[in-house]
């Protein structure tokens, strides 16, 4: 009996003490003078397109052309910032533009070459595909409103093609002013 007693004290004050170390780590750190804190927001852009926490009011980015042709994507998803502050400074922003997939089997390749995305405030960025990911300077621009993000490619072939581009993120790094 002792020994199932001293069992039960020990348990409580192990999870004690792991409620106070968890409150002790998410207390904010003091600010030295004049230097500003640095936040970010995450936005999966599929997810929003399908009725996630936020809303997005586009589906996955899909780049469709005919024969030997290129082409922006007509769909332009929006990356909804909206619920950010109004006083939300962009540092950066990191965008991974995803994975691409074909249409189908029967329809000409096309081959995705560059992605762009561009700010509520007009500002574009366009960079080289690449699937891993890449750091553009929005640096300055204020970071609420509704982002755009856009894939660029060429059809290799004489018919009609399709490539969907899924899994899209956007990351804002942002500061209060």
């Amino acid at each position: 009996m002792k020994k199932r007693l001293f069992a039960m004290v020990l348990a409580v004050m192990m999870a004690v003490s792991m409620m106070a170390t968890t409150a002790f780590a998410v207390e904010p750190e003091e600010e030295s003078a004049g230097e500003k804190k640095l936040y970010s927001m995450t936005l999966d852009i599929d997810p929003l397109a399908n009725g996630g926490s936020r809303s997005a009011y586009a589906d996955t980015v899909t780049l469709s052309m005919p024969g030997y042709s290129n082409d922006w994507s007509l769909n332009k998803p929006n990356v909804d910032f909206t619920t950010l502050p109004s006083n939300a400074v962009v540092e950066t922003v990191e965008i991974y533009p995803g994975r691409l997939s074909a249409g189908s089997s029967t329809t000409s390749p096309i081959t995705t070459t560059k992605y762009a995305l561009t700010s509520p405030w007009g500002h574009r960025i366009e960079r080289a595909f690449k699937d891993t990911g890449e750091t553009m300077s929005f640096y300055g621009e204020y970071a609420k409103g509704m982002w755009t993000f856009q894939i660029y490619g060429t059809n290799v072939g004489p018919t009609y093609g399709t490539v969907k581009c899924t899994s899209s993120r956007v990351v804002i790094w942002y500061t209060l002013e």
